[in-house]
């Protein structure tokens, strides 16, 4: 008798309010794990479209993705690129989503569609730089997944040489922090200037040492013709060494 007194005490109570507090007050239930993950999601989406200042409601956006990605929800992580009023913090949410693959799905067909999806969406973007930015942060997604040749692939529909380049040391760059030395060779020898291929390769090769690749790492100063950018990368492996070789 206590608990329905109660109940109908409560109910009474919440009838009283004013009706623009009633439809104002969400109801969240009462497990905290389902408050913190799909109420609030939830509540936040509908908050943050009402930021009026479109920075703040960008930026706001990319922390949401975040708050998705943490909890496994690339889909709806993607969902909200539509969302996005500055196409350079579209570019950066691109690049989150891409770089958090390898962790949140296992499947690599399943990653190869996500990247087309991402693909798709960074080819959108109107703004060049801000496109051909996008398609850099695809590309490096692709090659933090291992897959070289899809990097390689993206680096490819971007139009300016520099950008271009630079998309190819990025990717080789990633592939050397993961160990995949002959693939990031492979990489660099698409980049079409000489002077910016012996800096990728001394890149590469300080990335390949940091992580105890030292034959490779050598092996990718050969493949340098200026003889001071090959010196100060050889100098910088023979002083550097990784931290288990110093002990």
């Amino acid at each position: 008798m206590t608990r329905i007194l109660l109940s109908l005490l409560t109910l009474l109570c919440f009838l009283a309010q004013p009706p623009n507090v009633q439809a104002q007050t969400p109801s969240c239930g009462v497990d905290e794990a389902d408050i913190r993950s799909a109420c609030i999601l939830s509540l936040l989406d509908k908050e943050i479209a009402l930021i009026n200042n479109a920075r703040w409601r960008d930026q706001s956006y990319r922390d949401l993705i975040s708050a998705h990605l943490d909890r496994g929800q690339v889909n709806d992580a993607i969902a909200l690129f539509g969302k996005f009023t500055s196409e350079d913090t579209l570019s950066m949410a691109i690049r989150a989503v891409g770089m958090a693959l390898p962790q949140r799905i296992e499947d690599e067909a399943q990653i190869k569609m996500t990247l087309d999806l991402l693909t798709e969406r960074a080819q959108n973007i109107t703004h060049k730089g801000s496109k051909e930015v996008a398609l850099t942060y695809v590309a490096v997604a692709a090659a933090n997944a291992t897959l070289s040749d899809y990097a390689n692939k993206t680096a490819r529909r971007i139009e300016t040489q520099y950008m271009r380049n630079k998309a190819y040391q990025e990717i080789a760059e990633t592939l050397s922090g993961a160990g995949s030395a002959d693939k990031a060779f492979l990489t660099l020898q698409n980049i079409e200037d000489h002077a910016f291929r012996n800096k990728a390769y001394a890149i590469s090769a300080k990335v390949l040492n940091k992580h105890g690749l030292v034959k490779q790492a050598v092996q990718a100063t050969e493949q340098i013709d200026d003889p001071y950018i090959k010196s100060n990368t050889l100098l910088a492996i023979m002083l550097n060494a990784p931290k288990a070789d110093k002990e």
